[in-house]
């Protein structure tokens, strides 16, 4: 999930507007890093299957 929004993000910067690769690749890196810190480290403390023992 997170892989696939880093992916439309940086090919939108990279193809729809003036950043460019460089652009689109510096952006997508803080945004995977600011994704990874935010969805999949959370999950890890707090799984998000609803049915999970302890939700």
């Amino acid at each position: 999930m997170v892989l696939i929004g880093v992916a439309i993000l940086d090919l939108t910067i990279w193809f729809a507007t003036p950043g460019g690769f460089w652009g689109g690749f510096a952006v997508s890196v803080v945004a995977f890093a600011l994704a990874w810190w935010f969805v999949i480290r959370h999950e890890e403390k707090q799984p998000l299957d609803v049915w999970a023992q302890g939700r």
